[in-house]
């Protein structure tokens, strides 16, 4: 897809967005998408004659085994995973597959499922992309989030309340972003690292603390609440004269180490 065609599709999809005041069953603000129209289609070069259906999808056997973290469990016997423009839904009992093609046409860059909710949250790639909550099962649309990042998401986490949706951007900005999701808006956006992060973990006992990690490096991050509104500070970590290296996995006890 060419970069002028995806600025268009970005423009149709926020035009399409329409919505009505109310509340869900969880009590989160609810608005209402059609969620056909956010799934990305086909298309023809200008004068182009070639069909609109010339082909049609039957199937995909792929998985992308060198993606971190590209398998989530949404419900005990149902895991999701992203493969290039494709969500992937596989029931382990029954080995049964259902697909769903992405928003944007630039891919999926990260799937994560609320704790509390019933909803799994999908960062998009292409130019601007959008985070989509879909409501699960019925992957009806909570809501859609923009301006998180430039190009792609590399990472979505959740706090362990399901309230606080913390989302990191690729290359090039690199931008961390926190997100009342229940309002579609930015609670605090700054940038992480200047190289790849892949992970994002939010502390489960202590409020307000989380770590990134990637590519040659870990960052601690605390949030704390001031007058003029949130605060987040980050603190590279050291580990005496151990020599740098990537880190993905991260998992913080309860006294902070």
């Amino acid at each position: 897809m060419l970069e002028d065609e995806s600025q268009e599709h970005e423009r149709e999809y926020r035009d399409e967005e329409k919505w009505e005041a109310g509340r869900d069953d969880d009590g989160v603000q609810e608005r209402t998408y059609d969620s056909n129209k956010y799934v990305s289609r086909p298309r023809r070069v200008p004068n182009g004659t070639v069909p609109m259906n010339i082909l049609q999808f039957h199937h995909s056997f792929s998985y992308d085994c060198q993606r971190y973290f590209n398998l989530c469990v949404v419900e005990p016997n149902v895991v999701v995973f992203a493969s290039g423009n494709i969500l992937h839904f596989l029931n382990t009992a029954t080995n049964e597959l259902w697909f769903r093609r992405g928003c944007t046409g630039g891919g999926i860059g990260h799937v994560t499922k609320n704790p509390t909710f019933d909803h799994i949250a999908v960062g998009e790639n292409g130019i601007k992309p959008p985070i989509i909550i879909y409501k699960w099962p019925s992957m009806d649309i909570v809501t859609i989030l923009h301006n998180g990042t430039i190009k792609t998401y590399c990472h979505l986490a959740y706090s362990v309340d399901g309230l606080l949706l913390v989302s990191q951007g690729g290359d090039p900005d690199y931008t961390l972003t926190l997100w009342n999701w229940q309002k579609s808006e930015v609670a605090l956006k700054c940038k992480s690292y200047n190289r790849d992060v892949y992970n994002v973990t939010i502390s489960p006992s202590l409020p307000g603390y989380l770590v990134t990690s990637g590519s040659g490096h870990i960052k601690f991050w605390k949030i704390s609440e001031t007058f003029t509104g949130l605060k987040l500070k980050g603190e590279i970590g050291r580990f005496g004269q151990t020599e740098l290296s990537d880190i993905v996995g991260v998992y913080i006890m309860p006294d902070g180490k």
